[in-house]
């Protein structure tokens, strides 16, 4: 790749400097995409474009990064040489990247590029099973280019779990740098904020934590470099979900208890998914596609949350929320705002108490919300209530007493009061509880009456 001065000096560096690290931009995001055994080298040339054939001949250049490469999110990603490169001020950069990992990650990441037209800077091959040792013909589809001279670092960005969200358990904590090319981090974790210091000099952008079910968690993430230390950067905090909660990110086929009317793909090799390997994808159409959860038991304190990314236009892909308790007959529950931008994961959370004490397959169905083609669609790490079955319920026993009839049960354990419904249908649940009781209450006295069907729940 060939960068000239004068595209670097009207980039806003316009005398010799010291360069520290580049930046490269990537179209779609990536989650802890790593690269093993990688090479850059720099050189300083006359030649401002390609007129011939390009081979990987790093004769001449300055080799200024060895080792591992790792891509996390969107967008910009920095990388601090191991040995910074002297501009001289004048002459224009030529850059050599080799990649001697020898694997071919599936699926390969995507850059920005600006096309230079008639100019040709550009040279790219690949070969199977060995290092390409022959020459290509350039191009014009040039990656754009950050060069990054001497400075302090930028605050680090999180990466996973997002601010506020959940982050499944066995997951770690993802971040990547802000800017400046961060060489070290320090990392903060624990639950109190502001969480206390636990590692210095981290060079790599993870951390593995041990999580606790139902937990609340703050991390905070201090980047340095040779230049200086990120003086207040912010803390984050995430939720761990509680033992039973549903918890899906797809690294199945469809999972069991789910239901998928509208066609959804889980194919074995996923584009970019926001946790593990996998996740969900289908081409939304206008009338929806919809994939519903197994039936959950839903209280005032249920949410649904999930993460979903498309790489049409802004505005293009939306999503309905839909309930059912046959999970055949479906209504629709909300309407959630269209996905902002594109090929960015974006997180979806909804409030469900107001169906509380009842049970339903929750149904999330992606549509087409514009006006143009159908858009790709992602779904990913989706949070909910827990599943029927997982909530012990208490068996209920009934007899009679001189104005009507008595509930009586035993305490499944664990419990912090019960709610007893009353309904003309035995699949229903009703609009709401006919009484909410406490915990040392294990009866309720119902007085003659219409005919009813009658539930008691426990509440966790």
């Amino acid at each position: 790749m060939i960068y000239t001065a004068a595209e670097i000096n009207s980039a806003g560096l316009g005398t010799a400097s010291q360069i520290a690290g580049i930046g490269f931009q990537l179209h779609t995001p990536l989650s802890n995409y790593s690269f093993t055994n990688q090479r850059i080298f720099l050189r300083h040339t006359n030649s401002s474009a390609y007129t011939s054939n390009v081979g990987p001949d790093s004769t001449g250049f300055s080799l200024v990064y060895a080792g591992e490469v790792t891509f996390q999110n969107g967008d910009w990603q920095q990388l601090a040489f191991t040995e910074p490169f002297q501009w001289n001020g004048s002459q224009n950069i030529e850059i050599l990247w080799k990649n001697l990992g020898g694997n071919r990650l599936i699926p390969a990441p995507l850059f920005r590029f600006t096309s230079t037209g008639t100019e040709l800077k550009l040279a790219y091959n690949g070969a199977i099973g060995a290092f390409p040792t022959g020459s290509v013909e350039a191009n014009h589809r040039r990656p754009n280019l950050q060069l990054i001279t001497p400075m302090s670092p930028e605050p680090a960005v999180a990466v996973y779990p997002g601010d506020g969200g959940y982050a499944l358990s066995g997951s770690r904590l993802i971040w990547k740098s802000g800017g400046g090319c961060p060489t070290s981090y320090s990392v903060h974790f624990g639950t109190v904020d502001p969480p206390p210091l636990i590692i210095t000099g981290q060079t790599y952008p993870w951390y593995q934590p041990e999580l606790e079910a139902g937990e609340t968690y703050y991390w905070q993430i201090v980047p340095s470099n040779a230049y200086g230390t990120v003086s207040l950067p912010p803390v984050w905090s995430f939720r761990v979900p509680e033992l039973g909660q549903l918890c899906e990110s797809f690294e199945n086929e469809l999972p069991p208890g789910w239901l998928n009317p509208g066609s959804w793909d889980f194919p074995p090799e996923q584009y970019y998914p926001y946790h593990g390997t996998k996740c969900a994808q289908v081409r939304a159409g206008a009338a929806g596609n919809l994939l519903a959860t197994p039936k959950l038991q839903l209280t005032s304190e249920s949410t649904l949350e999930f993460m979903a990314l498309s790489n049409a236009a802004p505005g293009s892909a939306g999503f309905r929320v839909k309930r059912s308790s046959d999970g055949t007959n479906w209504n629709e529950v909300a309407i959630l705002p269209a996905i902002s931008a594109a090929n960015v994961w974006q997180r979806f959370e909804l409030d469900l108490g107001s169906l509380a004490g009842q049970s339903y397959h929750l149904g999330i169905e992606a549509y087409n919300a514009g006006s143009g083609s159908n858009p790709l669609v992602f779904l990913d790490h989706v949070v909910g209530p827990r599943p029927v079955g997982v909530y012990p319920s208490p068996e209920v026993s009934i007899s009679r007493r001189d104005n009507g009839f008595r509930l009586s049960w035993e305490s499944p354990g664990g419990v912090t009061g019960y709610r007893v419904f009353a309904a003309d249908d035995v699949d229903s649940f009703g609009e709401e509880a006919l009484a909410e009781l406490s915990a040392t209450h294990t009866f309720f006295d119902v007085p003659t009456g219409n005919r009813k069907f009658f539930r008691v729940t426990a509440i966790y």
